[in-house]
């Protein structure tokens, strides 16, 4: 952008702030206060003083030229008004933006910079305030970091903006930001002008500033733009004439140009020598087809493994898995040893147990996080192989060793294998024992990560529960606490629950000493009782008190998952209007999120407002601007929450307004895969899969599920099996199956889907020798293991599907549930198999069982809805849609 743009933009601010109230007074009474200004009666001085106050802006001209006055209190009067004015003061400014304006005068460079966002936040006022701000500011270093924090919180200052309707507002305010020349300011103005539908009118003005100046900022701009029209030649002829090498290799990414990318890769060499940067430029040249490149690229990645650093040898095996080669990175890790917890879970995932096993026993040189790692799954895979004694007496044991503050991540990861297993009491006696000894030791918050298992996404107001209940039980055993506290979770009948809760409510405070700055709540790092109160009471069924302390949390402590859960709680009582209240004042608390603006929408609709409750929805997908983080989390709520279109839309526009800079793209990237794959749109599927593989390995993330390294590339292999299918290339799809069968030998998905496309296209004889050789490892696996509910699925949901062996398969589900009759995956089998045969009610009863085990997972009920049809031949439907 030009010194010349850029500079109309700061002269332009006095013009476009004109607030609301100006024009009260005309021009002649303007004047005429002026001079009054001087009168001899007190009383008038002050009359006068009072209208040009009222006058505001329209005074601001007048009140200059009365600073030059030889009268002393003319000049002094106009003084304290236009020192107001300046600093955006007017009658009708909100006292929250008139506390901030103080702060920002009174503050140090750190507390002027924090009070940008929360001005921001702040909707029309606060940003015609900023601008006055940036204007004062005659530092260019100090504009320019009050541009910076425009742009990264630019998020907080559209909301308001769009509701209101103020469309040049929000531009104005984007165009201000590129001032900044960051990323988030190019990112955010190239995401609204798509969806304005106005990216050929900016960038024609953006490329007549490149013609003219070719200047970086005006450059990226360009760039920028032509990004969200897919023009990605264009965009990258631009910056390589900026001469911004790291620019043109995102842009080949982004457009997925292997072939460009693997030419780099030629032209630059394999180094520098690490795992992941080897692991991409491999990567690259075998999704470009360059076999020799690959090659090399494997090679330095093997004798990257010969390293005495685990870390290394860590990073080229996973190098080398995520590109496939998993037969040499398993090797390479079982033979160094140096990284066994993953060898173990990749031999599991390959049902070879006995050896996971033996490498476990013969495992040395282990530190203390790696070792009980490798005994905690090592105990899981024991649990699953229904050697539960064996598994107990190792969980036990780690469950004992913890005894440091600094544990609090094992202690969690322990916690929650245990939920896994189906073994909630024992999750509880483990939190419970950790918290109480870590508490001993002056630890008094913070124990919301252990109890996350638990209680999910209400571990804060859990955790609130526990140290209530800790400071009322004296030296009771932790274990007796925890059950007291997971009984009042269920809802079940617990003796004080109205005492404790109230007794909670009252630890209720509010925070921060400046009510009204709305966004200090916002700051709170304990949970509040009131809101953990409130969702016990909902729990037991007591609504009254529910609501009571529901509203009691939201006034003392306005943040924006509080007044959420509030509307949720008035939305499920049908009450929409106050419902959308609600959500209207999470929107307002937190500006940036989309997910309370579209809620608010949706209760507007529900209510019978639907053209407003439409707006607001629609406009909620404009919040998050080119934030690729912040819509990948909308997409997600968005899916919890029931909306699977608009969830949709969401991670469709971060593919095309965003840039894949972190790892968590690579989430929203391999949901558009899945998606695409349910709906049999293979070749995305390919493509996002493939490009969420090789992201992991650009931004070097790290995949929490170590057996992911395995399953993860298979998915590909399993979307190119079934493409292969659909264009009835019969034979190909086989030799896939059989590549993929050795890399995941016990995978029945891809079985189930194969067979009856075999059978279908008269090759019953493969689909035959497919589904016995699949058969044959299950049924062995549950004759080794005889006590492995897990074998015995496996049998029964193998031959449920394919449509074989129903007695058989009757035989192993009802041994599965009798060995875990609360295992819910083992229910849903059973219930499949008496659907197939026609009993409808026992098959619906046994879901129902289902449903009330894990009431959140939305695939029981769809089972439900699908039994209700009465159609056996209907297919199960999809289960990875949450």
């Amino acid at each position: 952008m030009s010194a010349v743009r850029a500079l109309a933009l700061v002269v332009a601010i006095l013009v476009c702030s004109l607030p609301a109230w100006a024009g009260k007074h005309t021009p002649e009474q303007i004047q005429q206060a002026i001079k009054e200004l001087s009168d001899r009666n007190f009383n008038v001085r002050e009359k006068a003083s009072r209208i040009l106050w009222e006058a505001g802006a329209d005074a601001e001209e007048p009140l200059r030229a009365a600073l030059k006055s030889s009268d002393a209190e003319t000049a002094r009067r106009a003084k304290v008004l236009l020192e107001k004015f300046e600093w955006g003061i007017f009658p009708d400014t909100p006292a929250a933006v008139v506390e901030l304006i103080n702060r920002y005068r009174d503050g140090d460079r750190n507390v002027r910079l924090q009070v940008v966002p929360k001005l921001l936040g702040l909707g029309q006022p606060g940003y015609l305030v900023l601008k006055r701000l940036a204007a004062k500011e005659t530092n260019e270093t100090e504009r320019q970091a009050i541009y910076s924090q425009m742009a990264a919180n630019a998020q907080r200052g559209v909301p308001g903006l769009l509701v209101a309707g103020d469309w040049a507002g929000v531009e104005d305010l984007l165009d201000r930001c590129l001032l900044s020349d960051t990323e988030a300011a190019y990112t955010n103005y190239a995401a609204h002008h798509y969806l304005r539908g106005s990216v050929d009118p900016a960038l024609a003005k953006a490329m007549a500033e490149w013609n003219k100046t070719k200047s970086k900022p005006s450059g990226m701009l360009v760039v920028h733009l032509y990004r969200v029209k897919s023009d990605f030649a264009k965009a990258r002829a631009v910056a390589q004439e900026m001469g911004n090498e790291a620019l043109v290799e995102s842009l080949l990414w982004e457009a997925s140009d292997w072939r460009g990318l693997a030419e780099r890769v030629a032209r630059e060499g394999l180094s520098p020598r690490e795992g992941s940067e080897m692991g991409k430029k491999a990567a690259y040249a075998r999704l470009a087809g360059d076999r020799s490149i690959f090659t090399k690229a494997v090679d330095e990645l093997q004798k990257l493994a010969e390293s005495e650093d685990r870390f290394e040898v860590r990073s080229a095996c996973d190098a080398l898995l995520l590109n496939g080669k998993y037969a040499d990175a398993l090797k390479i890790l079982i033979d160094r040893k140096k990284n066994v917890p993953l060898a173990f879970d990749l031999l599991v995932a390959r049902l070879q147990f006995q050896e996971a096993f033996a490498l476990a026993r013969e495992a040395q040189l282990l530190d203390k996080d790696e070792q009980f790692m490798l005994d905690l799954h090592r105990a899981r895979a024991l649990f699953q192989l229904g050697e539960k004694g064996e598994a107990q007496q190792i969980l036990e044991r780690l469950g004992g060793s913890l005894k440091e503050v600094g544990e609090m991540t094992s202690a969690r990861d322990l916690v929650k294998a245990l939920v896994r297993l189906g073994l909630p009491e024992q999750a509880g006696e483990q939190a419970a024992r950790y918290l109480a000894l870590i508490q001993k030791q002056g630890v008094i918050e913070g124990f919301a990560e252990v109890l996350e298992p638990l209680f999910g996404t209400d571990k804060d107001s859990a955790e609130a529960w526990w140290i209530f209940l800790r400071s009322q039980s004296g030296d009771e055993e932790p274990g007796k606490t925890m059950q007291a506290l997971r009984n009042l979770w269920a809802g079940k009948p617990v003796e004080k629950r109205n005492e404790w809760a109230k007794a909670l409510v009252e630890q209720t405070a509010p925070l921060g000493p400046v009510p009204v700055d709305p966004l200090a709540p916002e700051a709170s790092p304990r949970p509040n009782p009131a809101l953990a109160a409130a969702i016990v009471m909902q729990r037991a069924g007591n609504d009254k008190k529910a609501e009571e302390y529901l509203n009691k949390a939201a006034s003392v402590r306005p943040v924006s998952a509080t007044l959420v859960y509030l509307g949720d709680f008035l939305y499920a009582k049908n009450r929409f209007k106050e419902a959308a209240s609600a959500y209207e004042r999470a929107a307002t608390v937190d500006s940036g999120n989309p997910l309370p603006q579209f809620l608010r929408g949706w209760a507007l609709k529900q209510s019978g407002d639907a053209k407003e409750g439409a707006r607001l929805m629609d406009l909620a997908h404009w919040i998050p601007l080119g934030s690729e983080q912040d819509r990948g989390e909308f997409a997600k709520q968005l899916d919890r929450r029931g909306f699977p279109d608009d969830a949709k839309r969401e991670r469709d526009l971060v593919l095309v307004t965003g840039w894949y800079r972190y790892w968590h793209v690579g989430n929203v990237v391999d949901d558009a895969g899945r998606l695409a794959l349910r709906q049999k749109n293979y070749a995305k599927a390919i493509a996002m899969f493939e490009k969420s593989i090789a992201g992991s390995m650009r931004t070097n993330a790290k995949f929490i599920d170590n057996q992911a390294y395995l399953t993860g590339p298979q998915s590909v292999v399993q979307a190119v099996i079934r493409q292969l299918l659909a264009e009835n290339k019969i034979d190909q799809a086989l030799a896939a199956i059989r590549a993929h069968l050795d890399a995941l030998p016990g995978n029945f998905d891809i079985v189930i889907v194969v067979v009856p496309v075999l059978e279908k296209a008269g090759r019953k004889k493969e689909a035959d020798e497919l589904y016995e050789a699949m058969r044959g490892r299950f049924e062995k696996l549950s004759e080794t293991y005889p006590n492995s509910g897990f074998a015995h699925n496996l049998c029964a949901w193998l031959a449920v599907n394919c449509r074989r062996d129903s007695d058989k398969a009757f035989e192993h589900a009802q041994k599965a549930v009798s060995l875990s009759p609360k295992g819910a995956d083992y229910l849903d089998t059973l219930s499949e198999i008496y659907f197939r045969r026609g009993d409808i009610a026992k098959a619906t009863d046994t879901m129902k069982k289902c449903v009330e085990l894990d009431p959140n997972y939305r695939y029981y009920r769809k089972q439900l809805e699908r039994f209700a049809k009465g159609d056996t031949s209907s297919e199960v439907p999809e289960t990875d849609d949450d």
